[in-house]
């Protein structure tokens, strides 16, 4: 199961720097930790998680609104111990800030990791300036990828991770990060993952509404609108 802990797509959220996205996959994985602690820690308490079963941390990349909740965490929770998962490519800054709490074991790799079975990180993809990694859970009929902002492109992170695992992705979820696209270069994009064979497909944060909207039109009762504190079967 994935539990959306917190979500900003909207563009008064970014004002405020209510931005960003986390979910919880299971109840030991957390894929990204929003922009904004107050936020974040409200909502870890309000849709009851347990703080104490959370072990693995992935972050997406290193931007601030994915990596916030990261500091309430080891600030708040001193006596756990996490793990927490980034690209050997994260800038400089983020990484030394992070290595200096002694309760976050940080793997730094670019290459894919197995985070337990059946879930792994897809290591470095960069189409672009900023390295970034997506979350594969993988079962026999196919995957569900996550992504953080999709910032390499998600076309080209969707065929990267289709030639890496060797098979086709049933669900699409998180930030695709096509806001700042005009209407034309939108349905091109979201025309080329229609043909891409993914079954289901959950795109917020970044998305942009324009997209979201043709997302929904192309995908109907496949399309699935995240909302804070939902919980979804992946």
């Amino acid at each position: 199961k994935l539990k959306v802990i917190a979500l900003g797509s909207q563009p008064w959220e970014r004002k405020i720097f209510r931005w960003g996205l986390s979910f919880l996959v299971g109840k030991d994985i957390l894929f990204d930790t929003f922009g904004r602690e107050d936020v974040f820690a409200t909502n870890i308490k309000k849709f009851g998680i347990d703080v104490s079963e959370i072990k693995h941390i992935i972050i997406s990349h290193s931007h601030w609104d994915h990596t916030r909740g990261l500091f309430y965490l080891v600030h708040n929770y001193s006596d756990l111990k996490f793990k927490a998962y980034i690209l050997k490519d994260f800038g400089s800054g983020f990484k030394s800030r992070i290595k200096k709490f002694q309760n976050l074991d940080v793997i730094e790799e670019n290459k894919s990791l197995r985070i337990k079975p059946n879930i792994y990180t897809t290591g470095k993809i960069n189409f672009t300036a900023i390295p970034e990694q997506a979350l594969v859970i993988e079962k026999k009929r196919g995957l569900t990828v996550i992504t953080g902002c999709a910032h390499p492109g998600i076309v080209k992170m969707v065929n990267s991770i289709r030639r890496k695992f060797g098979k086709e992705i049933i669900f699409l979820i998180g930030g695709f990060h096509l806001k700042d696209k005009n209407e034309y270069e939108i349905v091109k994009i979201v025309d080329k993952l229609r043909d891409k064979n993914i079954n289901k497909v959950a795109p917020t944060h970044c998305t942009g509404e324009i997209a979201i909207e043709y997302f929904q039109k192309l995908w109907g009762n496949n399309f699935v609108h995240l909302q804070e504190g939902m919980e979804i079967e992946v």
